[in-house]
């Protein structure tokens, strides 16, 4: 949309994603030093919604690994290679996942030596854990439906697109990046929000003379940033659900790392603005 060759910039966002790599595996190594001494979760001692998971009590339990484990990982590994080739060749997309994903279950079920009635049973003790999951994926989602559905999205992109004019180079490349991180609250959808967005920043970063690469970096990494700690997020919601994490304990976790990466985002738009980044 930007008309930037593919791979263009590619030495810059290799550094930035170095970056972002180097402080995230710091941030976890120090925060489990910390947890060593002083053995303090954000999520306290007893969190796990399944009571059965091994470990929570302290208890470990060695099992051994057999012929039948073994089996069941690799038809599972397969079916995987299976389901990422449809995906690329022959268009699969979320309804071959879910076949793919069922098929696994059924098989990985006869394999352990299951009757097809204890199968369903904990297929759907399975389903019944995910339901909230689901539910708050749903809640997340409507909100980008009304937005869209209502013809908001515009508006509120007008709007803030209109607060750039005028701005220096430096300050424009700034705005763009906040601008895309808060649209990323309405519009968890990364292509979607660069559909919305990519046509209204192009010709503005023309206008403000910041390099079209300058401003897809700031689309991406702004969008890529806010990711973490979305409440509109599906995917997050959903895992966050299904996991037993509350919201609230999660982005007082990460909340610091977006903050390292924010920053880090921010001095690679700078050195892009005082290098004009380019092509265009």
């Amino acid at each position: 949309m930007a008309e930037l060759p593919m791979f263009s910039g590619m030495g810059l966002r290799i550094i930035n994603y170095l970056a972002f790599i180097s402080v995230t595996i710091a941030y976890l190594y120090f925060y489990t030093k910390k947890l060593k001494k002083t053995n303090k979760s954000l999520l306290g001692d007893d969190w796990f919604p399944d009571k059965s998971i091994a470990g929570v009590s302290g208890k470990v339990e060695k099992t051994p690994f057999t012929g039948k484990q073994k089996l069941i990982l690799g038809v599972t590994a397969l079916l995987l290679i299976i389901y990422v080739y449809g995906a690329f060749k022959l268009g699969w997309a979320d309804n071959q996942m879910s076949a793919v994903f069922i098929l696994i279950a059924i098989l990985a079920g006869v394999i352990g030596g299951l009757k097809i009635n204890d199968i369903a049973r904990t297929f759907v003790g399975g389903c019944q854990n995910l339901v909230y999951g689901a539910l708050i994926v749903g809640m997340a989602r409507s909100i980008s439906v009304i937005l869209t559905e209502g013809n908001l999205l515009d508006t509120i992109v007008n709007s803030l697109a209109n607060l750039l004019h005028g701005l220096n180079p430096f300050f424009g490349a700034f705005g763009m990046y906040l601008l895309s991180a808060l649209l990323h609250f309405f519009i968890s959808s990364g292509s979607g929000e660069a559909v919305v967005l990519v046509p209204i920043l192009t010709p503005l970063a023309d206008l403000m003379h910041i390099t079209r690469q300058v401003a897809i970096q700031a689309v991406m990494v702004g969008e890529g940033v806010v990711n973490c700690f979305n409440p509109t997020s599906g995917v997050l919601m959903g895992v966050l659900a299904a996991s037993g994490i509350p919201y609230g304990k999660w982005v007082r976790f990460v909340l610091p790392l977006v903050g390292m990466w924010f920053v880090i985002g921010l001095i690679i738009l700078v050195i892009g603005v005082a290098i004009g980044w380019g092509p265009h």
